[in-house]
């Protein structure tokens, strides 16, 4: 099937999240990181990326792009609203050019249509995105370059394992 992420698939992720707090999902869209062409998502245990080590038994930490728990330190880029019970805000990232928005709310039906929405029109118009997924209730949609030398600089020297290492699976 594409590599695009649907209302539904945006279900299922909120619905995996469902009582599992110190978990994230990651989607990859089309050109925005994904290393083959099929629906890329990462379950992402927190725990494990914070208290890595690697081969050799040497801690190493990672920053996060987007911190969970700093979410309400993020500058918004634009005024907050509401569609039905769903907040949808805009906020840069810090050291991140592109626009990221957060949606956010209990009903996980009406999260997954909208996100879903926003998701399809950067499809349609060839916008690489990532999804991320910090809860059950809340959808981070971030917009990635398509510059592809900026792409390959970003991948370089990640091996193809290097996400299982992190304790990171494919979902």
């Amino acid at each position: 099937r594409p590599q695009v992420i649907t209302p539904e698939d945006i279900l299922d992720y909120l619905t995996l999240l469902k009582g599992q707090p110190g978990n994230m999902i990651n989607y990859n869209s089309l050109e925005a990181a994904a290393s083959v062409n099929h629906n890329h998502g990462h379950l992402i245990p927190l725990d494990a990326i914070l208290e890595y080590k690697d081969e050799e038994g040497i801690r190493e930490t990672f920053d996060l792009l987007i911190d969970p728990d700093r979410l309400s330190d993020l500058k918004p880029s634009g005024p907050a609203f509401k569609i039905g019970s769903v907040t949808v805000r805009s906020v840069q990232l810090p050291e991140y050019d592109f626009p990221t928005v957060i949606l956010e709310g209990p009903d996980p039906t009406q999260l997954a249509g909208l996100s879903g929405g926003f998701a399809d029109y950067l499809i349609r118009h060839n916008v690489p995105h990532n999804v991320l997924f910090p809860n059950s209730e809340m959808v981070i949609v971030f917009v990635r370059t398509d510059d592809a030398r900026k792409i390959i600089e970003d991948q370089l020297g990640l091996g193809i394992t290097a996400f299982q290492h992190l304790g990171i699976y494919t979902v």
